[in-house]
């Protein structure tokens, strides 16, 4: 009788490219905290060379697109933010607005790192 732990049930059906993208949501979430977004550069780009790579997968394809796309609205977002806060009338805004990219990146992150342990598909 083959009896196999729950490590080794686990790591059989990690998809490819699994790992890499595991890394991509964890730099995004400590490069926000820690290096002033130094690191979620570097998550980026790990999601722009390795999408191609896992394209006959739809799973990793839907968690490196979800990557790509919460980084460009986020700066997107702040850099509206940023904008808003030189002008008079949009200060405040231009505040809340950066704040809120913030959050709204590190929920994406968190959430795209909960789907992946999943193994769940991202719809977005």
């Amino acid at each position: 009788m083959n009896q196999h732990t729950e490590r080794e049930i686990y790591h059989s059906n990690v998809p490819p490219g699994a790992t890499s993208m595991k890394a991509v949501y964890i730099l995004y979430l400590i490069g926000v905290f820690l290096s002033a977004g130094l690191l979620t550069l570097l998550g980026v780009l790990i999601a722009f060379i390795n999408k191609d790579t896992y394209r006959q997968t739809s799973l990793m394809m839907d968690h490196y697109r979800y990557a790509i796309r919460s980084f460009w609205y986020s700066i997107l977002w702040t850099i509206l933010g940023v904008v808003l806060v030189f002008t008079v009338i949009g200060a405040l805004l231009g505040w809340l607005l950066m704040l809120f990219s913030w959050v709204w990146f590190v929920y994406r992150s968190i959430k795209g790192l909960c789907y992946l342990l999943d193994g769940r598909r991202l719809y977005f």
